[in-house]
């Protein structure tokens, strides 16, 4: 790329044709398209055809109802959204296997003696697919099924018949958690032209972008975008990129937080300056696109790969107790800021875990915990929060979930928990069980240490009633096995 200050005219023209672009992107993509068929219709419509790489998402429908999934398509198609349909959970296994797909839609009733929550539950398991978000829909939407739906995972529960707006919604708020998987970045350039280039060079490698003009309010910035790397222009009004640098290697929740210089300073010093203030690597003008990518890959890369090691418990998989109070205090904001649902806290204690220890020995501990750790990973919401509080202990968290929810939920944990068997270094077999507590944000607590201290009460009343069960102040549910 030229250096801006170097043919000022030049630059004047691609923002202008940049602008124009952008502008373009704005404006509705189809127009004109046939009506939708009314409610009481055969859908004998034709469908329309897929949009190929000019889709705004990809997504797969398993329904077994041939009329409601050629409804569903028209619909997915006047919304550039590239929808694909199944009849069963068998047909979308090598779909799933051998297709990267935005998010997933499941019929509930897949026919007489069909368990479709169970069903799929195991096959995102098999085919690793936790994080892909997904909705189910149900000609009924009793509680019984709303509460089956989340148990395996779902993140939106739709009802039978679907209108084209609330479709619309579901694949904007599906998209939304999918893109909360993708990296995002944090540019600080006062240059509007220099801004849009990178932009438009992260963005066409699947990488989302925020701006800041300057460092006048640096730190309010990395605390509303919470970015996972930092591009930080070196000459900027008010504090330059060295200030600027310094005052967040001086915050410590932003210490480890990956920093690149832009800089058209080539010299040694100027390099040198960039590590003594902070920054972990540095891109000169005119920037080389390859050469970005593959240092913003990079250091993406590492940065996750230190954030898991050390926000991951080693022998659970789950949260270690700093990083999930973090991500609590998160969920309380989210539930603040939006008229969300409650938000239930869980303290839950495996039972009788010191005689594992004891009789079998600390490895027979670890592998325990182990196990829980995996069943806890794979179970409920890819939102939801799970972690390790210490020893024994666990703590969850349940978004926009009330507390009676959460303890069926609970409940049917324990359930699976004590299907699972174990054997010691003599071979021999032994089952186990937990006991928890839950209290509710914010009815019954406004801070997480009031409802921690709640759930942790309601715990011991779970232990003092006899183990294997869940308490939410109100009721204690054994297990049913």
């Amino acid at each position: 790329l030229l250096d801006p200050l170097s043919s000022p005219a030049l630059w004047k023209s691609i923002e202008a044709l940049l602008d124009s672009l952008v502008s373009a992107m704005k404006q509705e993509p189809v127009k004109n398209l046939p009506d939708l068929p009314a409610s009481n219709a055969r859908f004998s419509a034709e469908v329309l055809p897929a949009r190929g790489s000019s889709s705004l998402a990809k997504v797969l429908l398993i329904d077994d109802d041939p009329f409601f999934t050629k409804y569903v398509q028209k619909i997915a198609a006047q919304r550039l959204v590239d929808l694909q349909y199944v009849h069963s959970v068998s047909e979308a296994y090598p779909l799933l296997q051998s297709n990267s797909f935005d998010a997933l839609i499941v019929d509930l009733n897949l026919g007489p003696g069909i368990d479709a929550c169970s069903l799929i539950l195991e096959l995102r398991r098999e085919l690793q697919l936790m994080n892909l978000p997904m909705a189910f829909i149900s000609a009924s939407g009793s509680p019984e099924e709303r509460l089956r739906a989340v148990q395996a995972g779902a993140v939106l529960f739709l009802e039978k018949p679907l209108e084209p707006e609330h479709f619309e919604a579901a694949i904007q708020q599906l998209l939304l958690l999918r893109q909360e998987c993708r990296s995002k970045i944090l540019i600080v350039e006062d240059s509007d032209v220099f801004a849009k280039v990178l932009t438009l060079m992260l963005q066409r490698n699947q990488i989302d972008v925020e701006r800041a003009r300057d460092g006048s309010d640096i730190l309010a910035v990395l605390n509303r975008v919470r970015p996972e790397l930092l591009l930080l222009d070196l000459n900027l009004p008010g504090l330059n990129g060295f200030e600027i640098c310094r005052l967040i290697r001086a915050t410590p929740d932003y210490q480890t937080l990956p920093i690149i210089i832009v800089t058209a300073e080539s010299g040694w010093q100027t390099r040198v300056n960039c590590f003594r203030e902070g920054a972990d690597d540095y891109i000169s003008k005119p920037l080389v696109e390859e050469e970005l990518i593959s240092k913003v890959e990079s250091r993406l890369e590492r940065f996750r790969f230190l954030n898991e090691r050390n926000s991951r418990d080693t022998i659970t998989g789950v949260l270690v107790r700093t990083a999930f109070i973090q991500e609590l205090h998160q969920m309380f904001r989210r539930s603040r800021g939006r008229e969300r649902g409650p938000v239930s806290i869980v303290i839950l204690d495996l039972d009788s875990f010191k005689k594992v220890n004891d009789l079998g020995g600390h490895l027979i501990g670890d592998s325990v915990l182990a196990s829980f750790g995996r069943l806890l990973l794979s179970s409920f919401r890819r939102g939801d929060l799970r972690g390790r509080w210490g020893g024994d202990e666990f703590i969850l968290a349940f978004e926009d979930t009330g507390k009676k929810e959460a303890a069926i939920l609970l409940q049917n944990l324990l359930n699976e928990f004590r299907r699972l068997e174990f054997a010691n270094d003599r071979g021999e077999k032994f089952k186990m069980s937990f006991s928890a507590g839950i209290a509710q944000y914010p009815d019954e607590g406004s801070s997480a240490y009031e409802l921690l201290k709640l759930a942790d009460e309601r715990l011991y009343a779970s232990k003092a009633a006899g183990r294997s069960r869940v308490n939410d102040g109100e009721a204690s549910l054994a297990a049913d096995l």
